[in-house]
């Protein structure tokens, strides 16, 4: 991630053996929209992202530690700290 907290690189494994040659365009486009859900993936809409978001003005919309009362001093790196899930703990701040 960047200063801002935006996704610098991403990747994708496709399978070669699940996308063999398809006639039918029904699993054409089962191999399209899954190749897009993964790339929405990349570019930060995923669970463990959401916290990370920022306002129009660029502010994190979650408080990053360790200003937040629910983190520790262990938390070096100031983003919010993790849930049971991996994802990081999404604040209700508007």
């Amino acid at each position: 991630r960047d200063q801002i907290d935006r996704p610098t690189f991403g990747t994708i494994n496709f399978c070669p053996s699940q996308m063999e040659p398809k006639t039918e365009a029904r699993a054409k486009q089962h191999d399209l929209s899954t190749a897009i859900h993964e790339i929405f993936h990349i570019v930060g809409f995923s669970p463990s992202s959401f916290a990370l978001f920022r306002d129009a003005e660029g502010n994190p919309r979650t408080p990053r530690c360790p200003d937040a009362s629910d983190c520790s001093p262990s938390d070096p790196d100031g983003l919010p700290p993790l849930d049971s899930t991996g994802s990081h703990v999404i604040s209700t701040r508007n």
